[in-house]
């Protein structure tokens, strides 16, 4: 693409910005970034500035002038009026790490590399950046510090073992992290058996991260509006049938003990991510018909995999697919070669 030029003869700065977009403290997104929601949050802001012909200072399409041109006064006001749109969609803690960017270009790329989700290459799991991981746990410390029911996010092994054990959560929690094995006082225990009610409040609940956890009761409890599911060491032989994951963007049971990941048919519009990796017992693979929208899928060293389903060809948007170490994996299905996005295949360890 080529370049823009700051010139009285082209597109400018200046002409991009009317006087009725003129104020620093407008918000131009509906979406506050926090330490979960980049994506959503970027294609909001991505949307907002190219309604108002502003994409160009986040995007590189319009050329910084140097600073002894004539234009550079122009492009600057123009710019930072940019980046306090910016910074005025983000919680205010967030904003705080970004207010001293250099620009909006500068600011944007920023926030990508700190918030972006990304792939450990190792584990396969969905992590984020340390910093918003830090910086999100220190804003819910300030939030009902005597009661962890009422905390947006919920990780401390004395807190998320109170919330589910005495059944106090609301709908103030949107994330919850739960390590038995962490828990002192329960790391040598396999009995603790919770109850799958705990959740019946939680409605506005989109991140649940479990390991080692047992639950009894009725998984409809579950809420409806999950986005992202990681449940290592999950202890049946196939994900409940009224657990409700139609919203799901993120399904994350490695190390479990599924034979198969559900009964019948399960349709997940959503989802993009699903790992299963070092699931020893998990023999069949899913009709991805259901999960049309799959985009990274990890069946790693799910040693007693013999067949996955040929229905991977719908699949279309798929970019990853590892069955690496599937030792007992005869071969993959023909039609796999129609995947047109697919960018990595890892079949190394495979019979």
């Amino acid at each position: 693409m080529a370049e823009i030029e700051i010139s009285s003869a082209s597109t400018s700065a200046a002409s991009q910005i009317s006087e009725a977009d003129s104020n620093p403290n407008q918000r131009h997104c509906s979406v506050l970034l926090n330490e979960l929601n980049y994506i959503p949050w970027s294609r909001a802001i991505t949307l907002a500035l190219g309604g108002k012909t502003k994409l160009g200072f986040i995007n590189g399409s319009i050329q910084i002038p140097t600073p002894l041109s004539s234009e550079y006064e122009t492009w600057l006001s123009k710019d930072q009026l940019v980046m306090s749109w910016i910074l005025n969609s983000m919680e205010p803690s967030i904003s705080a790490i970004f207010s001293y960017s250099e620009s909006s270009l500068h600011l944007w790329k920023s926030v990508k590399e700190i918030c972006l989700v990304t792939i450990d290459k190792d584990t396969y799991l969905v992590q984020m950046h340390d910093m918003i991981r830090d910086m999100g746990r220190e804003i819910v410390r300030s939030e009902s510090k005597d009661d962890p029911g009422k905390h947006s996010r919920v990780w401390q092994h004395k807190d998320y073992f109170e919330v589910l054990s005495e059944n106090i959560g609301t709908q103030t929690i949107e994330g919850l992290v739960m390590n038995m094995q962490m828990h002192p006082a329960l790391r040598n225990s396999s009995k603790v058996v919770l109850e799958t009610n705990a959740f019946t409040r939680m409605r506005k609940l989109k991140l649940l991260q479990l390991s080692h956890v047992q639950f009894s009761g009725r998984y409809e409890e579950f809420p409806a509006g999950l986005r992202w599911l990681s449940w290592i060491k999950f202890s049946l032989a196939s994900l409940p049938t009224d657990i409700p994951l139609e919203n799901l963007v993120v399904l994350e049971m490695s190390n479990s003990s599924l034979r198969q990941l559900w009964k019948g048919l399960k349709y997940l519009p959503s989802l993009k991510i699903l790992n299963l990796s070092h699931s020893h017992d998990f023999t069949e693979t899913p009709d991805f018909s259901c999960i049309p929208n799959l985009e990274r899928l990890i069946l790693e060293d799910c040693t007693r995999l013999i067949n996955v389903h040929e229905s991977i060809r719908v699949l279309q948007k798929l970019i990853y697919l590892s069955v690496k170490d599937c030792k007992f994996l005869r071969k993959l299905p023909e039609n796999i070669s129609i995947l047109t996005l697919l960018e990595t295949l890892d079949i190394s360890g495979c019979s």
